[in-house]
């Protein structure tokens, strides 16, 4: 049963329960013959009691919407903030990917260097040796960039 219901129910039971007690203990117990004022005053706080329920009733209704708007509000903001976590860890797979490229050309170059002969001029050592340079500073770049963005996990002063 849903919380809100059994409270409710709850809340009803003991109306009805202080409706019969209030009204059916003070007659059925009462020697004298009951007077008009005698009624009145009770009414008046029987009357008091039912709109004390009905406040209550639309104050929980109006606390329920509350907490509602409140959960899909959450909602939104975890999404945002998952969306965020998941594009970091993209852009960390990313740079993993361009150091992996960038080892594996390191790797491989060696092997082209002695498939293309013996004498090897000095303009195909320097493309070669431009090709490997050019590898590290890549590896650097991108090893800078993940540890840097190790060193700010919760995003920067701004974020």
């Amino acid at each position: 049963m849903d919380k809100g219901l059994a409270s409710l129910s709850v809340l009803a039971l003991f109306t009805v329960l202080a409706f019969l007690l209030g009204i059916g203990l003070p007659v059925i117990k009462s020697d004298a013959p009951l007077k008009a004022a005698d009624w009145l005053g009770f009414s008046g706080n029987m009357i008091a009691a039912v709109l004390a329920a009905v406040a209550a009733t639309v104050a929980w209704f109006a606390a329920q919407r509350q907490i509602k708007q409140a959960t899909r509000q959450n909602s939104v903001i975890a999404y945002g903030a998952l969306r965020d976590v998941i594009a970091a860890m993209n852009a960390d797979s990313i740079l993993n990917h361009k150091i992996g490229g960038a080892l594996a050309y390191i790797e491989e170059e060696p092997k082209r260097m002695r498939k293309s002969g013996p004498p090897l001029t000095m303009t195909e050592v320097e493309f070669h040796y431009l090709g490997i340079y050019q590898s590290l500073r890549e590896i650097k770049a991108a090893e800078d960039e993940l540890q840097q963005r190790r060193a700010d996990p919760w995003g920067s002063a701004e974020q």
